[in-house]
This record gives C-alpha cells, sequence and structure tokens, in this order.
C-alpha cells in the first residue's frame, strides 16, 4: 500500500508539471508520514539522468561511453593575424571579424544542447539545405580540434557559404566554431579559420580565468545543473518542486527559482499564459508567443517574457490566494527533447527592473 501511495503521488506530481502548473497557491490540507529514505536498486537512473542532464561521453560520430561531468573553465586560442576580436554576445562565446571584414562572421559556442546531428541539420536549414542523415555523418572530413579528431562541414547556398566544426572536450561537451560569409570571402579566410580551431585549448580556472561569459561550477542542483548565485543575490531555504530559490537582496519579497519538469511540459504558449494570468493579464496568441526575445540556455533557444501587473501569489499567512499590486515578473523556459527548464522571478516592479541583466546572466550561465 505505501508503493502504490507513493506512485499515486508521484503521477499527481508529474501530471501538475507536465501542464506545467505552478503549485504554490494550493493550501496543504493533509499530511502523512512516509518510509524515509527511500532506496533504488543499483542502475536507477538519478534525478539528472531521467532528465537527461548527464550523458555518456562520445566521440563527434556519437560513439563511446562513460560519464560526461561539467566542462573546463574555458578556452583560449590564437587570433589569426588581421582577424578582429569582438566582445562575447547572445549564444557567442567567441566572437571574431574575419580579416576584420564584417561580412565574415566567425564564433565559438560550447554546450551540450542537442545531437551531433540535430546540429548539424540545424545548420542545413539556415543555409536553406535539406537535412542529411546519420549515415552521411561518417563520410563528413575530420580535423584535429582540443586533442581528438572534429567534424567539419562546408555548406555553400546561393552565394553564402557556412565553415563549421563540432568538437568534444575532454569532459564530452560540445564545441562549435562557425564561420559564415559571402562564398568566396569564406574560402579565403578558411585557412585562417581552421588554424584558429586548432589552436583552441582548455583553460583551468587557474591559469588566465574564464572567458566572458563562461559559467563557473559553483553550485549544483539534484537534477545536475550547475549554476553561479549573481553578486548581491542570497540561496533561499528549500522548497517543494524547485531546484533552487534565490533571493536578491536582503529581503523575500523577490525571488527567483528554477523548475525542471517532464518535456511534456515544454509548450511555450501555454506556460507563457499561465504565467500571464497569475500577472492578471490576458493571453497572448500563438504569433506573439512566437516573436518572445530568446537567449541560449544549455545550448538550446528559450524564450523569456517580462510581465507586468497584480500577482496573485500565495499569501504570506496562509490564507489562500494574496493580490500583489506593482509587481513584475521574468520568466523563462528551455525545452530540451528529455526535460523543461523554467526559471522565474516575481517580486515588486522596481525590485525585479533592476534584477534583470542578472537574471538573464544566471539563466545564461546555468550548465552541466
Amino acid at each position: 500500500m505505501k508503493n502504490a501511495f507513493l506512485l499515486v503521488l508521484t503521477l499527481s506530481a508529474l501530471a501538475l508539471g507536465a501542464c506545467g502548473v505552478d503549485t504554490e497557491p494550493y493550501d496543504v490540507v493533509e499530511t502523512r508520514d512516509v518510509a524515509s529514505p527511500r532506496t533504488f536498486p543499483p542502475g536507477t537512473p538519478d534525478t539528472a539522468e531521467r532528465f537527461g542532464f548527464r550523458r555518456p561521453a562520445a566521440n563527434p560520430h556519437g560513439g563511446g561511453s562513460g560519464s560526461a561531468p561539467a566542462g573546463p573553465a574555458g578556452y583560449a586560442w590564437d587570433l589569426p593575424e588581421g582577424w578582429k576580436e569582438l566582445p562575447p554576445k547572445q549564444f557567442r562565446q567567441g566572437n571574431w571579424l574575419a580579416g576584420g571584414d564584417p561580412e565574415v562572421e566567425a564564433w565559438l559556442t560550447y554546450g551540450t544542447g542537442g545531437s551531433v546531428l540535430d546540429n548539424i541539420n540545424r545548420w542545413r536549414g539556415q543555409m536553406g539545405l535539406a537535412p542529411t542523415t546519420p549515415a552521411d555523418l561518417g563520410k563528413l572530413p575530420t580535423v584535429p580540434v582540443l586533442g581528438g579528431p572534429a567534424m567539419f562541414v562546408d555548406l555553400p547556398a546561393e552565394g553564402k557559404r557556412m565553415l563549421g566544426i563540432i568538437a568534444r572536450d575532454a569532459a564530452g561537451g560540445l564545441v562549435f566554431v562557425k564561420m559564415v560569409g559571402p562564398a568566396k570571402k569564406v574560402e579565403a579566410a578558411q585557412g585562417a579559420f581552421l588554424a584558429l580551431a586548432r589552436s583552441l585549448r582548455a583553460k583551468s580556472a587557474g591559469h588566465g580565468g574564464m572567458p566572458a561569459g563562461h559559467p563557473s561550477t559553483g553550485n549544483t542542483t539534484s537534477a545536475g545543473l550547475k549554476y553561479v548565485v549573481p553578486s548581491g543575490w542570497r540561496k533561499g531555504d528549500d522548497r517543494q518542486m524547485r531546484e533552487v530559490t534565490l533571493h536578491p537582496g536582503a529581503g523575500t519579497d523577490t525571488e527567483c527559482y528554477v523548475t525542471v519538469l517532464s518535456a511534456q511540459a515544454g509548450n511555450v504558449a501555454m506556460n507563457v499564459n499561465m504565467w500571464r494570468n497569475q500577472m492578471s493579464q490576458e493571453p497572448l496568441d500563438a504569433a506573439t508567443v512566437k516573436a518572445l526575445p530568446a537567449i541560449e540556455v544549455l545550448g538550446h533557444p528559450a524564450q523569456w517574457v517580462e510581465i507586468e501587473g497584480t500577482y496573485k501569489g500565495k499569501s504570506a499567512m496562509g490564507g489562500g490566494l494574496e493580490s500583489k499590486k506593482d509587481y513584475r515578473m521574468l520568466a523563462l523556459i528551455c525545452a530540451t527533447p528529455r526535460a523543461t527548464i523554467t526559471v522565474k522571478m516575481v517580486g515588486p516592479s522596481k525590485t525585479v527592473a533592476a534584477e534583470k541583466e542578472k537574471f538573464l546572466a544566471f539563466c545564461r550561465a546555468l550548465h552541466l
């Protein structure tokens, strides 16, 4: 009976998570004691493995086995003569102009989002080309990057050309180097591009630090997500259904928290409109939701929304819902093939507005 009760509780929680329902407004009407700790047979995947956050390391063609811990503290490179280095920007940890030419951009990204085939086909779609197949991956040429063979992709299309390299670091994480521009100019810069890619090397935290925008490894949640607490923020008490709760400043009126749900909870429009309802706002249509801004989180595009209004939150006195006027919510959803990650910040409007950039930086810095 005890196992059946636990199963009912688990299925109920998953059903709520799959609907993206925020369970905070509900009052607890009954509590029960259950046996603790619960044990699992050897080999049972933990939270991180169930949600796909811990994956085997693999070679660039998808083989290999073993654990995939967090990547290195960052990368260094040798900038080719005549190239111009630009500040890191959204989706780019290394950012360059080949030969200083604004028409030929090259950049470095790293993360764990999607398979090698997924990324190559995404690039092919960007160039207007049909998807390739797993059988064709083994036919692609390789170049030595980060001490191993890295796939090299050359995608010409209608006067444009993209060169792409997909490597794996020692921890099994994917590393991408791309260059895009007019076909003839990309061809002229190809040798320098390959030289830059070959020069990539991992940094240790004690030797040169990390490049701007790369997360440090400070804290880890039960799902295996690593995060960095922004300056001026502090960790709050553990809460049910949350990976972590943080508070900007000394008070607790404003909170930022991370949840990890099943992949079925990843409907962006449903979540966005649920959040708007919590802020006493009307729902958005599909076109407006699709146009929402996005940043890269865990190698995936993650849309986010900013909502002002009257927040319908749980009363601090435990007496049901309480309306809180002049509130603001920042909320982000990152849908991966095996899990949905949401990050929300709610609090007085002026406070949340002042912490907006730290919120986005916190989201970008989530890593494995």
